[in-house]
């Protein structure tokens, strides 16, 4: 937009320009999923990733998962480019981890998308190795009250996440 000040001449006595953009970019996560979250190590885990433009402008920008091991140290990492997504569109990534010889263990998926100079909200799953049930406390392969009951006395280095993420398995090792 252009702003010229005249006098009452027409004579012109300062000039403005200020770029702006019409139309509200927003956009959000509407889905974030990994499959299957218990698994042996070599199984192939199946993510999804969906992004939904909820503005009333186009959006461009990028999409990460970054998939991170029990200290946090990111491991693989996922890129997608989002290109002219309009308006009330939906945006899907298919990716696939080949979990060959990986640790056995609990693994983080944080999933977030850097758009038009905004970000969404990070999205984590927890996921882990069948034989990573360290909740699992009184070694009577479930994990339920009994083993909540033994966290709230020791912990013993059991994540809170971690015990939440295994509670109700009857799987354990």
């Amino acid at each position: 937009m252009e702003v010229n000040l005249t006098d009452r001449g027409g004579n012109l006595l300062d000039r403005k320009t200020a770029l702006f953009e019409l139309g509200l970019s927003a956009g959000e996560i509407s889905g974030f999923t990994a499959s299957p979250q218990h698994f042996d190590v070599g199984d192939p885990i199946n993510i999804s990733l969906n992004f939904r433009n909820e503005g009333t402008a186009d959006i461009n920008g990028s999409a990460t998962i970054k998939i991170q091991d029990a200290t946090g140290e990111t491991i693989k990492v996922f890129n997608h480019d989002i290109a002219d997504l309009q308006p009330q569109d939906e945006i899907g990534f298919d990716d696939v981890w080949q979990t060959a010889g990986i640790a056995e263990g609990t693994y983080r998926m944080v999933a977030r998308i850097l758009y038009d100079d905004k970000a969404t909200d990070l999205k984590t799953i927890m996921i882990g190795t069948s034989s990573a049930c360290e909740s699992d406390s009184d070694g009577d392969k479930d994990v339920d009250g009994s083993d909540i009951t033994a966290y709230a006395a020791d912990s013993k280095g059991v994540l809170l996440e971690d015990l939440a993420e295994d509670f109700g398995r009857t799987d354990c090792p």
